[in-house]
């Protein structure tokens, strides 16, 4: 089920996200698209926007792929 969010550069479909990274300071959002297309970068306002639309529509998405920090591993 598609869902669109309209950020204040433009509108997307969050069915077509593999993964989405945030930072907070400075707001910064990386998307990942689901069609291996190149990364979008979202700064400031944009960044936010999705930021709060993606909270606000958390019980809707699937979030069974998610890996807790404690469950990575890293290379010494």
């Amino acid at each position: 089920m598609p869902f669109f969010v309209k950020l204040p550069c433009c509108t997307i479909n969050l069915s077509q996200i593999r993964l989405i990274e945030f930072e907070y300071e400075p707001p910064i959002a990386v998307i990942t698209w689901a069609g291996g297309e190149e990364d979008t970068l979202f700064r400031d306002c944009d960044a936010l926007a999705l930021m709060e639309a993606v909270e606000q529509l958390k019980c809707f998405i699937d979030v069974s792929a998610y890996l807790k920090e404690e469950n990575l591993l890293f290379d010494s």
